[in-house]
């Protein structure tokens, strides 16, 4: 279900087009997980979070970025 709703969201009610932008504001959970995955296929995917957290999430987007 998580992925369905991600995806019904972005490209059915967001219309999401290739080169477009998707901000993402913490993310966290199974559904904005899979919105991240998605939209990195074919968008630009700006993430926020705490100052706190930057250098976990660098570190991970990284580490996922060395996977692909």
């Amino acid at each position: 279900m998580p992925g369905l709703t991600a995806w019904q969201g972005l490209f059915e009610h967001g219309r999401l087009q290739a080169g477009q932008s998707v901000p993402r504001a913490r993310r966290t959970g199974a559904v904005g997980s899979m919105v991240t995955q998605l939209a990195r296929s074919s968008a630009l995917v700006i993430g926020t979070g705490r100052a706190a957290d930057r250098q976990k999430a660098l570190d991970s987007a990284r580490r996922n970025s060395s996977t692909r």
